[in-house]
């Protein structure tokens, strides 16, 4: 595991100390009291409420994916729950909560915002039906890049050219417009690189070795050169979220 706070450093961990951070699934409203009108702090903890049904039921899915090294094998029903839970594994990271603090500079209200976000149902819907309805496709890593994951697991470009999520050290799952190129795992990892807050996590401490010596930079450089320009190949060339999103405002809703 790569955590920034270690000093960038690589280091080992259990899984249960991996992306870790107490209470970060909790938020404060203010409530009016009912009998003195004063207004009083609420702590909302929605850890289990809203992710322990789902957490339980998508380990069977991602296991057949795996095990049979497809995304076929899924029924219709599968497709839906794997999708909406694509879009918990979104929003519900750090990198989404830091999104929040576009629209406010408190981080108590960031938390809030994603957490309401969370408990919408009708919004979680509305984003996972758009996700079922791209192209979904099963990513092979390339033979001497395994993929990595970070605290902000899923990778979501703006026009839908491509929704990232790796499941496992050779798999990752990938929903886009059926006209859009594919990323591999060197240039998909080197996003989840970019796009973590603090951790970055592989079975391999030499997949993490690579990424943080920039091992891969010419073979990215050359990529970004080449055919047309799209949102990812921005945030692999400059790294720079909101040029990139001013650069390529195509909605993922249009």
């Amino acid at each position: 595991m790569f955590d920034e706070r270690s000093g960038w450093k690589i280091i080992r961990s259990s899984v249960d100390n991996l992306c870790a951070e107490k209470s970060f699934y909790c938020f404060s409203v203010e409530i009016e009291d009912e009998d003195t009108g004063i207004l009083l702090d609420y702590d909302y903890d929605y850890d289990k409420p809203v992710f322990d049904e789902i957490d339980g039921g998508i380990a069977p899915i991602v296991k057949q994916i795996v095990s049979q090294g497809s995304v076929d094998v899924l029924t219709d029903d599968n497709r839906k729950k794997l999708a909406k839970y694509v879009t918990y594994q979104y929003i519900r990271s750090p990198a989404a909560k830091n999104l929040a603090r576009y629209l406010t500079p408190s981080e108590r209200d960031a938390r809030q915002i994603q957490g309401l976000s969370l408990l919408e149902e009708s919004f979680i819907n509305d984003l996972s039906n758009i996700i079922y309805n791209l192209k979904l496709k099963l990513v092979k890593a390339n033979d001497d890049v395994e993929y990595v994951i970070s605290d902000s697991p899923v990778l979501l470009s703006l026009n839908a050219e491509g929704i990232y999520f790796p499941i496992s050290p050779d798999y990752c799952l990938c929903y886009q417009k059926e006209n859009a190129d594919t990323l591999n795992s060197i240039c998909i990892n080197e996003i989840e690189f970019i796009t973590s807050v603090r951790f970055n996590i592989s079975k391999s401490k030499e997949v993490l070795t690579n990424i943080w010596q920039n091992t891969h930079q010419e073979y990215i450089s050359k990529f970004c050169g080449t055919g047309i320009p799209s949102y990812w190949k921005c945030i692999l060339k400059n790294k720079d979220w909101d040029y990139c999103i001013e650069n390529f405002k195509d909605n993922i809703f249009e």
